[in-house]
């Protein structure tokens, strides 16, 4: 098998993109769209791999053990190590959920299927995302997927069509098929557009359309003087700065909108040689950052995610510089100690060098994460982990619910018994149980007394109820519930009134679901149940409580 060819200058443009990833991740430098770098490495990946193996296929020199055995040694020992240790901080720091999920999350990076997985909970800017520790494996299961099909599908179209014209036809009709399928997706499904290998195919086949046409190209030597075109380089680095800047979340995506970052990243590519690029994106500084890329990419997420679950609020400018700084210093230490380490087999001078060591070494520890995660989600979260006193408090907390038909005739007091200074009255649903910690601590440090009054499934709205579980009748206790709030709101001597509920699940007339008992309730009047749809997954107890001191802060400040 060839070696593969090494150009600097795509090191430079790794740089770019995985820079742009990490400060979008940070909310750094209004880099709002900087999550188009990821697809700057599809197209990367797309022009690389299936430039080595047509080179490979034309020089009679393709294995298929060599090429799997290549990627496992580039992508998994960094990625395992990664896993490995977001286990062990969320064992450190997650409540029994939040590490549930992250056990889930963990199985599903090492099997290459995370993409799936988060697409089947939750979307890639949901408000949980930031205390999804795993979540960047996403793209990273999109890219294995590529390297697990094609080399199969491109050696079959090579030996079948036995026509380079009729390669590029077909290979350009299945990226028109993917880019097709995820702009229609994007109206109906746009996680699934998001998320799925199909629909992000077309961006791994641009870069290898054009690895077949800088294959093809008669002229072998490269002149930099007459190939360079600096109107090229310039107006794709502006096409990225504009994806950079002017991309957010609210823009359908990927589909026609990720044609502008992946095209502009194969006009780069197409001026690796010249030297004007390489002045601009070989130099030490760019070809390092894109060296450590990967494992930058690997650590940046769990850094983040980490940090503001510890801190417990929005880091400010300085703790993001030093997030960033931290995270350039794992990415190199994780690319130094491991990921350097594994790349290249120790004997790969040899005609068949061995892998034995490192395949066994592999399958043992993918076994002792998907055994520990399985312990993890077997045994409920690892409650025990929780001091007996945090047990008892939740326990106590819970109880401040009012369940069942009790309707105002046992209240919950937090935060100062005597001596407050301001009095707040906290109605709502069950998911008002999200702030009592936050509001009971704020309360005893500022002198605030708290009351509750709380119902599960009722919405503190005037003249809405929900229906009964059979949906055949309103449900009379909670209507009795919201009649009363009035009243009370009347009757009450506390300075502030405070409504607490899943809104969202009443505003997109969505099923009304608590996990008590599975039931589902229904809305009733004056909002329609006939557009339900399935609930999405409940907020993490890590998210209750950083919301909780969100709303806390905002009382300070107002007071």
């Amino acid at each position: 098998m060839n070696k593969p060819i090494y150009f600097q200058s795509i090191d430079g443009i790794r740089a770019i993109a995985v820079m742009a990833v990490v400060f979008f991740h940070l909310e750094l430098f209004g880099f709002f769209g900087g999550f188009v770098g990821v697809d700057m490495f599809f197209v990367i990946s797309g022009y690389l791999i299936t430039r080595n193996i047509m080179r490979d296929l034309n020089g009679n020199g393709f294995s298929f053990k060599r090429f799997y055995i290549a990627r496992l040694r580039r992508l998994m020992p960094a990625l395992f190590v990664t896993i490995a240790l977001s286990l062990v901080f969320g064992y450190l720091l997650f409540s029994p959920d939040a590490l549930i999920r992250l056990s889930g999350s963990a199985i599903a990076g090492v099997v290459s299927l995370a993409n799936i997985r988060f697409w089947m909970s939750s979307g890639y800017f949901d408000v949980g995302a930031d205390l999804k520790p795993l979540l960047h494996l996403w793209s990273l299961s999109v890219e294995e997927q590529f390297y697990l099909f094609w080399p199969l599908i491109l050696v079959l179209l090579v030996y079948w069509l036995r026509s380079n014209r009729s390669l590029f036809i077909v290979i350009t009709m299945i990226a028109l098929a993917s880019l097709t399928a995820s702009q229609v997706l994007l109206n109906g499904s746009p996680e699934m557009a998001f998320f799925w290998a199909h629909t992000r195919a077309y961006e791994f086949l641009i870069g290898a359309l054009y690895a077949w046409k800088e294959l093809n190209t008669k002229s072998v030597q490269i002149n930099s003087a007459n190939q360079l075109n600096p109107l090229l380089v310039i107006l794709s680095l502006l096409v990225l700065a504009y994806c950079f800047i002017e991309y957010d979340k609210s823009v359908a995506f990927p589909g026609l909108a990720a044609l502008l970052p992946c095209f502009a990243t194969v006009a780069l590519i197409s001026q690796k040689e010249t030297l004007f690029v390489k002045t601009l994106l070989a130099n030490n500084v760019m070809s390092w950052i894109g060296r450590i890329s990967y494992s930058v990419y690997l650590v940046h997420w769990p850094v983040w995610v980490y940090w503001v679950f510890w801190s417990n609020r929005t880091p400010d400018v300085w703790e993001k510089s030093l997030m960033l700084a931290l995270i350039f210093l794992l990415g190199y230490l994780l690319n130094t100690l491991v990921e350097k380490r594994f790349r290249i087999a120790k004997n790969s001078e040899q005609a068949q060098p061995k892998n034995t060591g490192f395949l066994i070494s592999l399958t043992l520890s993918a076994a002792a994460i998907l055994l520990f995660s399985w312990f993890v989600r077997t045994n409920h979260g690892l409650p025990e982990r929780l001091p007996q006193a945090v047990e008892k408090y939740q326990s106590s907390t819970l109880k401040c619910a009012l369940i069942e038909n009790h309707l105002g005739k046992r209240k919950c007091a937090l935060g100062a018994s005597t001596g407050h200074t301001i009095k707040i009255l906290l109605l709502g649903d069950s998911h008002s149980l999200n702030l009592y910690d936050g509001f009971d601590k704020f309360g005893n440090e500022h002198s605030v007394s708290i009351e509750t009054l709380t119902y599960i499934g009722c919405p503190p709205l005037l003249g809405v109820s929900v229906k009964s579980i059979d949906k055949s009748e309103t449900n009379q206790a909670c209507l009795e519930f919201t009649e009363r709030l009035a009243r009370i709101v009347e009757e009450t001597d506390a300075d502030v009134v405070a409504l607490s509920a899943r809104w969202m699940r009443f505003y997109e007339h969505q099923f009304y679901y608590h996990g008590f008992d599975g039931a589902e309730a229904y809305l009733s009047s004056p909002l329609d149940p006939a557009s339900a749809h399935e609930p999405t997954h409940e907020l993490s107890a890590a998210e209750s409580s950083r919301q909780t001191w969100h709303v806390a802060r905002g009382i300070k400040k107002n007071d």
